[in-house]
């Protein structure tokens, strides 16, 4: 397994416009907030870290939030265009560049037809062309991914490009989370208690966070690579972990902090070093109660007594919370406090929680030599990540290499399908290898399997996502056991989820009176609450991912399933791919790509079961490979996966007599239905074969092979 190493950072946020400005800050003890502009503030709530030279009347305002800070980690690399051709693009978001979208809400759904205004705005929703957009800005390209897991979601995202360099599937990425305070952000965050008149994170009158604007990028290597061209690293990205917290709730943490603990536990074994080895700790402190308390329980589990000794300190204090480029930019800080050897203070730590026995830091900070620290992120939904980042004269003085990837390929064993029209076989046809078990369900039976978890207020696409999860569950006889195991991941892929019926409700109750949003509406997320529903459901505490990268995002949940298991961080993955034809889809494919296209999107869902190949003895193995390439389009330069005009190019590409044609246009499922009917035998030849999946504008390439097993089918 290859070490990795950071070579570039980036920031734009309120409390530094750059990575100088925001080192001075810390230095200076100045913060990034000030009164709450273009949103009528909210039950006294009137301070933000906005970015107020952005302007909200021009499209694409995160799009040029986001831009400076790549361009800044790519000079700060000594990186030119043509070296980013290969690189890949990481991105972390939760609500993405919609702002537009939502402010033309009721005219989008009362239009007859798209004008140019309303194709852009419409196209600007999905994160995948927010992605697409900055990879082209920057001359990035290689493969695009996004994922969206809450405020945990830059961490996820430096986890994913670094397993992928780790793994050699590339050499170089760029990682950027991106994130910025919208009108239905802010009341749904008010209305969900989350927000304060000031942030004071770990203080005894702590009472809420503060929200804001903001984008921090990095750039991230192999060590070998960045040793050949000449550039010296900044950091030595050491370790990662992550865990799902006991029975996550939407948005309410547990108060056992059993999940940080989980991962700062991971992340300290991933990186192969002792509790007594670090010298810092970044704390996702947000300035809320229970997520402070949550985080402090968890920091006083993995560390012990030693929690009384580690300095730590929170720099939200200084850049308010600004979701997805939260963990990122705290990255960007720790690695700060690692090169200067100088610990800033939490900005307003007068009076520190008496039932916190920690080592803050005093007013002024202090100077110290810091080799290795962990960066802490939490998201909404019971997502815990740990991130270890050390002196890059650590990786210098290494003699003995990192431990290797266990090699192991990934087996399917258990198929479940959820929709109309794209059934799984019941069995397996005669020339299957090995006895996969594939079952699928009717759309209209779904809600007998979704349990007691069948809330009305709960996205569709979460629903469909629970039932087939549910029946996978049932049919491959899956223990509580093995549910349960922090070696048991879960990852989803989604176009949008439920995002575009939860932004439709929310921008359509902000536009006739913000005061009428209802918790309910905020708490019932988009994205991520698949996997939330899905690991409260089974008690799952392992890593949980929710990918985003559009149509391709099934295929690439299973891809990344494969990594980590190849990695050895996991021994199983259930995978799970979801997408809904809801009211605001529909038209907003029609007035962008025509009514036949709106009329051939379904709903759908499919879940599989891969395993180590030491782990089972049903199924396939099953290697995955994705190539940025396809009919001369790069994928970095796609449209959206659910909206923009090259989707019609896309299905003009897909023969009619291709496995793929014959399934509904389920968006992300779409992929992972096409793999599951091949695994189960219905497609792929006897002897192993290979499938292809349009995505995306790309193409993802399924090398099923066979292990020369007995034929047995069910």
């Amino acid at each position: 397994m290859r070490d990795v190493v950071i070579t570039g950072l980036g920031v734009n946020c309120a409390a530094g416009r750059n990575f100088i400005e925001l080192s001075a800050a810390f230095r200076a003890g100045r913060h990034g907030m000030s009164p709450l502009a273009g949103i009528p503030p909210a039950r006294g709530h009137d301070r933000a870290a906005q970015l107020k030279s952005y302007s909200h009347a021009v499209p694409g305002r995160l799009r040029r939030i986001a831009r400076p800070a790549i361009a800044e980690a790519i000079r700060h690399a000594r990186l030119e265009r043509g070296d980013l051709a290969g690189a890949a693009l990481y991105l972390a978001t939760v609500a993405g560049d919609g702002l537009g979208a939502e402010g033309m809400c009721a005219e989008i759904m009362a239009a007859r037809r798209g004008g140019r205004r309303l194709r852009a705005a419409i196209a600007t929703f999905p994160g995948m062309t927010l992605a697409a957009r900055l990879a082209r800005d920057c001359g990035i390209g290689g493969p695009c991914d996004v994922n969206t897991n809450a405020c945990a979601s830059g961490a996820i995202a430096v986890a994913r490009a670094m397993h992928a360099i780790a793994l050699g599937k590339i050499d170089r990425a760029v990682v950027c989370g991106a994130d910025q305070l919208k009108p239905i952000t802010y009341y749904g965050a008010d209305r969900s208690g989350i927000l304060g008149p000031k942030i004071l994170p770990f203080h005894r009158d702590r009472c809420g966070t503060v929200l804001g604007d903001g984008a921090g990028a990095l750039i991230l290597e192999a060590a070998a690579s960045a040793r050949v061209r000449g550039q010296e690293p900044i950091a030595w990205l050491r370790g990662y972990g992550s865990s799902c917290s006991n029975d996550p709730h939407e948005i309410v943490p547990q108060m056992d902090g059993g999940g940080i603990a989980r991962s700062i536990a991971a992340a300290l074994h991933d990186a192969a070093i002792d509790t007594d080895a670090i010298d810092y700790l970044n704390a996702h402190a947000t300035g809320t109660v229970n997520i402070e308390i949550s985080e402090y329980e968890g920091i006083r589990t993995a560390f012990g007594p030693l929690a009384e000794t580690i300095p730590v300190n929170a720099t939200k204090s200084y850049t308010g919370h600004l979701s997805s480029a939260s963990a990122v930019i705290e990255l960007i800080a720790t690695i700060d406090v690692i090169a200067s050897g100088f610990i800033p203070e939490t900005l307003g730590l007068d009076i520190p929680d008496p039932a916190f026995a920690l080592a803050f830091v005093p007013a002024g900070g202090i100077a110290a030599e810091v080799a290795n620290a962990v960066s802490l992120a939490m998201g909404a939904g019971g997502v815990n990540t740990a991130i270890v980042v050390a002196a890059p004269r650590l990786l210098d003085r290494r003699t003995a290499p990192r431990a290797r990837a266990s090699g192991s390929p990934a087996r399917v064993g258990a198929i479940s399908i959820v929709g109309d029209g794209a059934r799984a076989p019941h069995g397996n046809a005669p020339d299957a290898p090995r006895p996969i078990v594939a079952v699928s369900t009717p759309r209209s039976d779904f809600r007998c399997w979704c349990g007691t978890d069948a809330d009305s207020e709960y996205n569709l696409a979460s629903l469909l996502a629970l039932a087939a999860v549910n029946r996978l569950v049932a049919a491959a006889g899956l223990s509580r056991g093995l549910l349960t195991s922090q070696r048991t991941a879960l990852v989803v892929g989604t176009a949008l989820g439920g995002s575009a019926t939860w932004s439709h409700l929310l921008a359509t109750t902000y536009h006739e009176n913000p005061r009428l949003i209802l918790p309910s509406m905020a708490l019932s997320h988009g994205a991520h609450l698949a996997a939330t529903l899905i690991s409260r459901r089974h008690r799952m505490i392992g890593p949980t991912v929710t990918l985003t990268s559009g149509e391709a995002a099934g295929v690439a949940a299973l891809d990344y399933a494969c990594d980590l298991i190849a990695l050895d961080r996991i021994d199983r993955a259930i995978v799970c791919a979801t997408d809904i034809a809801d009211d605001p889809t529909r038209r907003g494919v029609a007035l962008t790509c025509g009514r036949d296209a709106a009329d051939a999107l379904a709903d759908g869902a499919a879940a599989m079961l891969v395993e180590r190949r030491d782990e089972s003895a049903r199924g396939l193995d099953l290697a995955l490979r994705w190539s940025p390439m396809a009919d001369g389009d790069r994928l970095a330069f796609a449209p959206s996966a659910a909206f923009g005009g090259g989707a019609r190019a896309r299905r003009a590409r897909v023969a009619k007599d291709s496995p793929y044609a014959a399934i509904p246009d389920c968006g992300a499922a779409r992929g992972l239905i096409a793999l599951a009917q091949a695994c189960a035998g219905e497609r792929a030849p006897a002897g192993g074969g290979v499938i292809s999946i349009p995505a995306n504008g790309g193409v993802f390439h399924a090398e099923i092979g066979h292990d020369g097993g007995p034929r047995c089918p069910m």
